[in-house]
């Protein structure tokens, strides 16, 4: 801006959240949700001061990153967490550093119209053309600040110059000391600077509009464009030397950057506040699945308690009766040789020993004995039972 370097450079924060500009408006990708290393595809706002597009949780696509280390900030493409691509890397004070093509996160070399990238080093939907790439990058900055930096070079404001900063630099020694007043020709020549002015204010207009909160630009109509109008009615009126007007120029570059950086502030306190309450609904629906996940275990230890109680006391009940069956043909055995013994040497006699040998030849040829069959099953259902529910 034209008010002052450090008011410019607190114009062009804005939000510092959003790194010199919201670029989610230039985004068609939706907002990230979740957690960040699942991010892709999508648009996010990162707590280490990159604002972008992603792709399988990292930078990849139109953003912009400040370093928080540097206080360097980069505006351009990125791929795999590198810039890649057309950007340009700012300085602590809005100075350009590099601008051009960039391969891996380094730069690469300068790039003009007719220039083409060696590759298409940016995601697959960045423009492959660099004219496109040029002016898609153009639409991430405030078109007042490219309008306003041109001032100096306007014809009709040659007069001025010595007496009046056009551009950001701080005002001369010369210029602060001047106690002369505007001349008819001057005058004609501040005319034009307020006509120009409202044109680069307009001309940023819609785009403020977008990527700043309305609190930002209230800030920017009335703490700067509309303070300054009057300061050059003032000097327009003979009202105030040209010396005079640098000092309430500086003047109102200090409450406009101290009018930003408190805005700031506030701002990037609620977006801390809504991270925090986004963190903690997160672990509050988290604690909420662990619970359901507990219960959900619970349920099922309780279920397969009950189905071992089962089973066990069918093995039980299985048991018990193989063993009556087991009495019983005991019971019965005996009581066969006590006959076989009263009928020892009678034709009867003779004829059940025969049978008892038949009975033998036949075990002894692998006839299934049922209970042997039976006691065979109990045991392998308790190796299962064992294996299950004793562990």
């Amino acid at each position: 801006m034209i008010g002052s370097a450090s008011a410019q450079n607190s114009f062009s924060e804005g939000n510092k959240q959003e790194s010199w500009g919201n670029i989610y408006s230039q985004s068609k990708l939706p907002a990230c949700k979740g957690e960040q290393s699942q991010w892709t595809n999508c648009f996010g706002v990162s707590k280490f001061g990159y604002s972008g597009e992603y792709k399988d949780g990292v930078r990849h696509g139109n953003g912009s990153y400040a370093s928080p280390s540097t206080g360097q900030t980069f505006i351009g493409q990125f791929k795999d967490g590198k810039y890649n691509g057309l950007g340009t890397l700012y300085d602590l004070n809005r100075n350009i550093v590099n601008s051009g093509i960039w391969i891996d996160g380094n730069f690469s070399h300068s790039a003009s119209v007719q220039q083409l990238p060696k590759t298409n080093t940016a995601s697959d939907k960045l423009p492959r053309d660099l004219e496109q790439a040029k002016i898609k990058l153009t639409e991430l900055q405030d078109p007042t600040e490219a309008c306003l930096s041109n001032l100096p070079s306007q014809k009709e404001l040659q007069i001025l110059k010595g007496k009046v900063v056009l551009g950001y630099e701080p005002p001369s020694l010369e210029i602060l000391s001047n106690t002369k007043k505007s001349n008819q020709l001057e005058k004609n020549a501040l005319l034009a600077l307020d006509r120009l002015i409202d044109q680069c204010k307009s001309q940023g207009k819609d785009w403020r509009i977008r990527n700043y909160p309305p609190s930002l630009n209230s800030i920017i109509d009335s703490s700067f464009f509309s303070n300054y109008k009057f300061l050059l009615a003032d000097l327009y009126a003979g009202k105030l030397t040209y010396g005079d007007f640098a000092r309430k120029r500086q003047e109102l570059g200090t409450e406009f950057n101290i009018a930003i950086s408190s805005e700031n502030s506030r701002l990037q306190k609620n977006i801390e506040i809504e991270n925090s309450n986004i963190q903690k609904e997160q672990q509050r629906i988290q604690r909420e699945q662990q619970i359901k996940q507990g219960e959900l275990e619970q349920q099922r230890l309780y279920q397969k308690q009950q189905e071992c109680r089962t089973t066990n006391q069918q093995i039980m009940e299985a048991v018990r009766a193989l063993n009556q069956a087991k009495a019983q043909q005991q019971a019965f055995e005996q009581m066969q040789a006590q006959r076989r013994a009263a009928e020892f040497g009678t034709p009867q006699g003779l004829h059940n020993s025969f049978a008892q040998l038949g009975s033998g030849i036949g075990r002894a040829l692998g006839a299934v004995d049922p209970l042997e069959a039976q006691d065979r099953l109990i045991q392998q259902a308790i190796q299962q039972y064992k294996s299950a529910c004793e562990r």
